[in-house]
Order: structure tokens, then sequence, then C-alpha cells
């Protein structure tokens, strides 16, 4: 993985007042945060829906083509919808780590027609192509396994991410290799999917059955009930779902075999999950290069 620290970007200059056109009056664009001048960038051509993002443009800085950074926008119905999503975005964009996907800020605009006002709001972000799942899938055509001390390095990064989160009153809710970037530097970033994706938690997706996520056996036995507002510790789930995160990266195999998702009986596959256990033991332990471990060491000090 060779994942580095310390890896940090400001952005400077001014968003550029464009105006979506959804018909009728106009209200004047607010910004937060940092500012993009997005003359000083170039849109770069992509399929219309991004797998982690949805619908998203992407903007290489001129004259820095490894600079990527991504505009989401979503639509707001109603100001009470507006505020609760800026808010939220308001506490995250603010938070800065190593480990967390930078949120640097965004923009807020009222669009008025016959029907009422609704609430157009870009959030810029870095983007990167590269993530946890297409690495596992790279590696495992390669048979390329990591090794121990890349998954303890991965261990520390994500725990580092989620407890700034959590010091901020935050969870992520949704960790899967999916939503685990990696920067151009291998340095992993939590993408906060509240925020950058479909503004849904892993359980919720799971619930509307539109995202195959890592639930805990608690979650499940709600999730065949139905219940829209489960009952959980967040904090413990997302550490539960890190959990298959790393045995799936260890195993170089998404693990959806530990679940079963037959719906109204969804459940943890305990017994498949021992022998995953082992064969993980196995993969980590093989025989290693030394230039390659002691480099892992390095990055992991």
């Amino acid at each position: 993985m060779c994942i580095r620290d310390r890896y940090q970007r400001r952005v400077h200059g001014e968003y550029q007042s464009s105006q979506l056109q959804m018909g009728g009056s106009q209200s004047q664009l607010t910004p937060y945060g940092e500012k993009f001048d997005l003359t000083q960038f170039t849109e770069l051509k992509r399929p219309p829906n991004d797998s982690r993002f949805g619908n998203i443009k992407v903007f290489e800085r001129k004259g820095q083509p490894n600079a990527l950074y991504m505009q989401k926008t979503r639509i707001a119905k109603s100001a009470a919808e507006k505020d609760k999503f800026v808010e939220l975005v308001q506490q995250r964009y603010g938070i800065v780590h190593e480990n967390i996907l930078r949120i640097y800020g965004f923009d807020v605009q009222e669009q008025g027609n016959m029907c009422g006002s609704a609430f157009v709001i870009n959030t810029y972000a870095d983007f990167f192509e590269n993530s946890l799942d297409k690495e596992i899938t790279t590696r495992r055509t390669q048979n390329w396994r990591y090794y121990e001390p890349e998954l303890w390095y991965l261990i520390f990064s994500t725990t580092k991410g989620l407890m700034k989160l959590r010091e901020n009153n935050g969870v992520h809710g949704d960790i899967r290799p999916l939503n685990l970037l990696i920067d151009n530097q291998g340095q992993v970033k939590i993408a906060d999917m509240s925020i950058l994706g479909s503004g849904e938690t892993g359980y919720s997706r799971a619930l509307t059955q539109k995202a195959r996520t890592f639930l805990t056996p608690n979650l499940l036995n709600q999730l065949n009930q139905k219940n829209p507002k489960p009952q959980h510790d967040p904090l413990s789930s997302d550490i539960f779902s890190l959990g298959i995160t790393l045995l799936s990266a260890a195993n170089l195999e998404v693990l959806e075999k530990l679940y079963d998702r037959t719906p109204g009986k969804a459940s943890f596959r305990a017994d498949i999950l021992k022998s995953v256990l082992d064969l993980s033991l196995i993969h980590i332990s093989e025989p290693t290069r030394q230039a390659e471990i002691s480099y892992a060491v390095f990055c992991l000090k």
C-alpha cells in the first residue's frame, strides 16, 4: 500500500458563482469555508456516475495535474432540509486530519419557482481515484498480498480518522473498502459519505437495499424488523465494519460471504468467520521480502 503521512494541501481563491438553472428567480450564492475560483481549474471528462459519490464533477488545478478536487451537488427541497445539511457540513469542513478526506467548504444558492423554493448546495473536497476496494482487486489479480506492517498501518490510520470524527461528535456509519480512499502518496483517507455520498448511513442503505454494507449482528436483527431508527452504539458499529474491512484486505476479497442477506432473515455467518480468520493468519505470516517490510515499517513510523 505504501501509505505515507503528512500530506495536506490548501486551496485559495474564490468560488465561481455559477448559476444552476432550475427556473424561476435566483438568490445570491453564499459561500462557506475556503473558496474555489473554478476559472483556475479544468473540469475532467468522467463517467456520469461515480460508484462512491454518485454524480459529481471532478476538476484538475491548472498546472497541477495530480491535484484533483470534486464538486458534489445536492438539492434541498426545503429550508429545514437545507439548514440540517448546512449544520452538518459546517461541523465537518472544519475537521482537518491526515486520515479524513478534506472538505474545503460549500456554497448555497436558493432557487425559486411557482412551487416554492429549493436550495442548491455545492460541496468541494479533495478527490482520489484510488480506494481500498480497487487496490484489493488489483492486488488479487497479481496475487500481491498485504504484508503485516501494511495491515497494521491500515488499522492505525483508519482508527485515527475515526477517533478524530468522534472527538468532533461525529461517526462515519458506513466503513467498507469502497469508502476508504488512498491518495497519491498512499495515505488512507476516510470519505464522509453522509456529506459526499447519498447522505445515508450504511444501515439506511441496507434497509432500502441500495448497498451491501458491513453491519453488526445487532443491526442485522433490527434490519430484519425494518426498524427505521436502530438502537446501537455508532462507534462500535464503525469499529466492527472496520474489522470486516481489514479482513477483506488480508484475504484480498471483499467479504460478502460473511453475510446472509436473505430479506427478513439477514444474518452474520460466524461459522465462516472462523475459517476466514484462520486463512488471514496464514496469508499475513507468509515470508516477505526484507526491503519491502523495512519500507512498510518506515511508513508506520
